[in-house]
């Protein structure tokens, strides 16, 4: 999902790090992947930044409770929320308080539109226009 960040802080480690960021009342944390001469040219700090954000390497649960939720314990985010669009037969688009695209490994096959459901993964940026963008 393409979103407009604000961001907080940057952890940079040669090809990869993490972005700490708000969206709305959301503070997130997001793992990229560009080297730092990109990030310095292209995120400063306290800046507004166009980003895709995913959730990736996700277990999906189909649950009962409808519930939109999206939390934090010390791995990663957890999000329960309703699925408003499957987009490919490993990705989907999650309300859970915002929307989010979620990337998962296994087949998705017994979750429809209208599902609610709970996942944990790992935050990853994107960066929109440019070679670091999802391809």
């Amino acid at each position: 999902m393409t979103f407009e960040i604000v961001v907080n802080d940057i952890d940079m480690d040669e090809h990869e790090g993490h972005l700490f960021f708000s969206i709305g009342s959301y503070n997130l944390r997001a793992y990229y992947f560009a080297p730092n001469e990109f990030i310095d040219d292209y995120v400063k700090k306290h800046s507004k930044v166009k980003v895709d954000l995913w959730l990736v390497l996700s277990d999906i649960t189909k649950i009962c409770e409808k519930k939109r939720e999206l939390t934090f314990k010390r791995n990663g985010p957890i999000i329960k929320g309703k699925v408003v669009s499957i987009l490919s037969s490993r990705e989907l688009t999650v309300d859970c308080g915002i929307m989010i695209d979620i990337e998962t490994e296994k087949l998705i096959e017994y979750i429809d539109i209208g599902n609610y459901i709970q996942c944990d993964g790992s935050l990853q940026i994107y960066f929109l226009n440019s070679e670091w963008d999802r391809v």
